[in-house]
């Protein structure tokens, strides 16, 4: 399965991070969270023909993620100047 990343300045940043991201994320879940293969497959039926984007929005003392299609992604990118028109 692929997952893109289109802001490479995020994707640095995030990729250093990405054990205490997981670990928050994991607090915010409850402390517990199960993976399984059947999860990844409802990752990619949710995005139909597309592919499973993880975006990340920087702000002055927090950031978002979000998981969106690639086509929308690219679109998010261009609009905030990370990408080509």
């Amino acid at each position: 399965m692929t997952v893109h990343r289109l802001n490479p300045g995020n994707e640095e940043q995030m990729y250093e991070q990405m054990t205490k991201i997981c670990a928050v994320l994991v607090m915010k879940m409850g402390g517990s969270v199960e993976i399984s293969t059947s999860d990844f497959a409802e990752l990619l039926a949710m995005f139909p023909g597309d592919i499973p984007t993880l975006i990340t929005q920087t702000h002055e003392y927090s950031f978002e993620l979000s998981l969106v299609s690639t086509t929308d992604g690219k679109r998010l990118a261009r609009e905030a100047g990370g990408l080509p028109q």
